[in-house]
């Protein structure tokens, strides 16, 4: 018997959001487990981190035991809401393969080893912030307890002691009474009356989930497979016939990869034993003899060689009978030359397989007994798996998880039942798990999943914007370039670093080489504008008619340059996010062409100049705000996506509150971070000063990398899902029951024995195998 369970640890919104129980859906894993007869086996897709909002990092710290378990893990690309926590699940003891593209691997060491960069400054923040908010705290409630204390009946040198340290505490203060109110007040709004109710108003410091060791030790388990390049997972060996040739296949399996137990009816499970112990058994009388063989042959070579060494060097006339007795030697063997020694020399027995593989083998066998009651019995022959696009990010694949079952259906040779003989039919069961797809009409996109050949079993497609439809991008993009070049001065642009900051860098480098003409444009209106205002000026009577007439004119072309310098061309574009920089080579030496305009040396052909500059230290950093420069129009694309820490919260604190500057966010931004913040023009927070948000704030909705309804029912659609299948869909709550109507009634409305699942988190579903 076979069975398969899908467990859903991840990637779906559990509990009301307003309550504190509330689990974000920024986190993705799924356990599958195989079980059979002969062997169980597990394989864990993905392993998310929670990530810093709502509250929900407190689950980070808990491993579930049976992914820390599974024999294989599957990582279908790079964001931390999909690896973050596999370094964590080596650290504690996971040492079995881990499989994913080299590009995803590429990018998940710079991803993780960067996520541990940030886990280290917000301890230290939290630290940081604790320590001064502690002492702050401190400070009021001495002078409280302090003046309280006044009040007392003291003896005038304990009431002079005070007061002098009241006097060094509060030197800022007008009097004594005014700083008891004040810090009276401060007391009273934090509920702060002793020792204890300053530490619980502390900001609990997370713990540092993992190292960068940890990382590298998670790289070593990587196994690299490609896009469409099928991978046996796991190959359950079973005999049950036995002939001449059967223990030699065995040998060839596993001494080429093969390191399982491999299973044996117990009708041929002896002979099998029987003939490898004498396989064992006649290697050792070879190699006993080939080391006779071997001594034999060394001595021969050495006396063959002083024979030859002898009549190459001495005169037969200086010494005739030994002369004669080395050529008699020599040619009794058949050596005339040094290189016939070796054909002079017996040739050991060839030994095809070693006795520690022989022995290797004798270990892994397994009997298994086969009765005559098992008269459809199913057995896994293989788990195989394939990557398919994604189309997500570079490299972001979908995995296939192919289960090959084996039907041993006994059947009778005549009517007696004690002849029994088997018919062996395979079948393939095909389970999809597909996570964040990319949009299938989106103009730009070369992706085009291509599974129509396939027959799925089982299908699990991510509904994360299954209540929606996406504008058409292109209308989107434009809008985004149209706000870029209404922008006066600094235009902030937060991002993620992992293909984000490449497709924006991509399309605003397109644009400026469609716009590449403009600089020519230009020239020749300032051209114009001289000569215009050269002739201007030499016009004595400024209220003649010629005078007006080319006024008007050089008004014209003023407002003409004013226009084409708002071009794209003219765009100075700033990169700081040194983790950017590094993805951003990445793609560059791993992906041909494609990214060719972010070459600096391609910039420099078609722009003439360096387009994009990096940032790479704080002194770059300050230099975008100094003087002049300060009033500069310059796109600065910058980390973190969610304005939470790095480089991104630096360029906010020099913008939020100058009207002059634009901030845009161009995707989805989650509830009560700082970016959910900066769009409701709510005060932000950093580094506990609070600053007001007087700049522009530009919202490009539907900006999108994720697939909408339109298009999920279109891919489903197009499918080839089986009969009695199962349709998982994930991510989101209740827009997934509206959807799961909408594929019953437009895609499966004949075809009601399909079954469209809607989990909940940490449910277990059963699989048809």
């Amino acid at each position: 018997m076979v069975n398969a369970s899908i467990k859903y640890l991840g990637w779906i919104e559990s509990g009301d959001f307003s309550s504190p129980e509330y689990v974000t859906l920024t986190w993705s894993s799924t356990l599958v487990k195989f079980e059979s007869d002969l062997k169980n086996i597990s394989v864990l897709i993905d392993y998310w981190m929670f990530q810093w909002w709502k509250g929900d990092e407190k689950y980070n710290e808990k491993i579930d035991e049976e992914a820390l378990k599974a024999d294989f893990l599957v990582l279908t690309h790079a964001h931390l809401d999909h690896c973050g926590r596999i370094p964590l699940l080596v650290k504690n003891g996971f040492s079995n393969p881990i499989y994913m593209t080299k590009l995803t691997s590429l990018q998940a060491e710079q991803i993780l080893l960067d996520a541990v960069k940030v886990a280290k400054r917000k301890i230290e923040e939290i630290t940081d912030q604790n320590e001064k908010q502690e002492v702050l705290m401190k400070y009021n409630l001495f002078i409280v307890d302090a003046y309280n204390r006044l009040k007392w009946k003291l003896s005038k040198e304990d009431r002079i002691k005070i007061n002098s340290i009241l006097a060094k505490k509060i030197w800022n203060e007008t009097s004594l009474d005014e700083a008891f109110k004040k810090a009276k007040k401060f007391c009273d709004d934090n509920k702060i009356s002793s020792n204890e109710d300053i530490s619980k108003k502390l900001t609990e410091v997370p713990v540092l989930l993992y190292d960068d060791m940890d990382v590298y030790n998670m790289l070593s388990l990587v196994h690299l497979i490609d896009i469409w390049e099928e991978e046996v997972l796991n190959d359950f060996f079973y005999i049950d016939t036995y002939n001449k040739k059967t223990l030699d296949y065995i040998l060839d399996k596993v001494l080429k990869w093969y390191n399982e137990e491999i299973y044996i009816d117990n009708k041929v499970f002896n002979k099998i034993k029987e003939e490898i112990s004498d396989r064992i058994s006649k290697t050792k009388e070879i190699l006993k003899e080939n080391q006779r063989i071997k001594n034999e042959n060394d001595e021969l070579a050495e006396r063959l060689d002083e024979s030859l060494t002898f009549i190459t060097h001495v005169d037969e006339d200086q010494s005739e009978e030994l002369y004669k007795e080395h050529s008699k030697f020599l040619k009794k063997h058949k050596v005339e030359v040094y290189s016939d020694i070796d054909d002079a020399l017996e040739k050991p027995y060839k030994v095809k397989y070693n006795i520690e593989l022989l022995q290797k083998v004798s270990k892994l066998l397994k009997v298994r007994v086969k009765t005559n009651d098992e008269k459809n019995k199913k057995i896994i022959d293989s788990i195989k798996l394939n990557f398919i696009d994604a189309g997500h990010i570079e490299w972001s694949v979908q995995a296939l998880i192919t289960v090959v079952t084996e039907n041993v259906n006994t059947a009778l040779k005549n009517k007696k039942k004690s002849n029994w003989f088997d018919k062996k039919t395979k079948k393939h069961t095909n389970l999809l798990f597909s996570w964040d797809l990319w949009r299938i009409n989106d103009p730009n996109l070369s992706w085009k999943p291509d599974i129509s050949e396939l027959k799925l079993d089982y299908a699990q497609y991510e509904t994360t914007y299954a209540w929606r439809l996406h504008p058409d991008r292109a209308e989107t993009e434009r809008e985004f370039l149209d706000e870029l070049s209404k922008a006066e001065r600094k235009v902030l642009i937060p991002t993620f670093s992992m293909q984000r900051t490449q497709e924006v860098l991509m399309l605003l480098l397109e644009d400026m080489y469609n716009h590449r003409w403009d600089k020519d444009e230009l020239e020749k209106l300032k051209l114009e504008l001289k000569e215009f205002s050269d002739e201007y000026d030499l016009i004595e009577n400024k209220d003649s008619v010629k005078a007006k007439q080319l006024f008007r004119t050089i008004e014209i072309l003023k407002y003409d340059i004013k226009s084409v310098k708002k071009s794209s061309f003219f765009f100075n574009i700033v990169l700081d996010s040194p983790l950017s920089e590094k993805i951003t080579n990445i793609y560059l030496n791993n992906l041909g062409d494609k990214y060719d305009l972010l070459n600096p040396e391609v910039q420099e052909k078609l722009f003439w100049r360096e387009v994009i500059t990096y940032i790479r230290n704080k002194k770059e950093q300050n230099e975008l705000y100094k003087w002049k420069r300060a009033y500069r129009k310059e796109i600065i694309i910058s980390s973190s996506g969610m304005c939470e820490w790095w480089a991104v919260v630096s360029h906010l604190e020099y913008n939020l509150e100058n009207p002059k500057s634009t901030v845009v966010f161009v995707w989805y931004t989650p509830p009560n971070s700082r970016w959910w913040k900066i769009k409701a023009k709510e005060d932000v927070v950093i580094e506990l000063d609070t600053y007001k948000v007087l700049c522009n704030v530009i919202d490009i909705k539907w900006f999108s990398w994720h697939i909408d309804e339109a298009e999920l029912l279109q891919l489903i659609s197009k499918t080839s899902i089986n009969r009695w299948a199962t349709v998982s869909l994930t991510h989101w709550t209740e827009s997934r029951l509206v959807l799961s109507w909408k594929i019953k009634k437009e895609i499966f409305k004949t075809r009601k024995s399909i079954d469209i699942l809607v989990p909940n988190l940490w449910d277990t579903v059963e699989i048809k195998i």
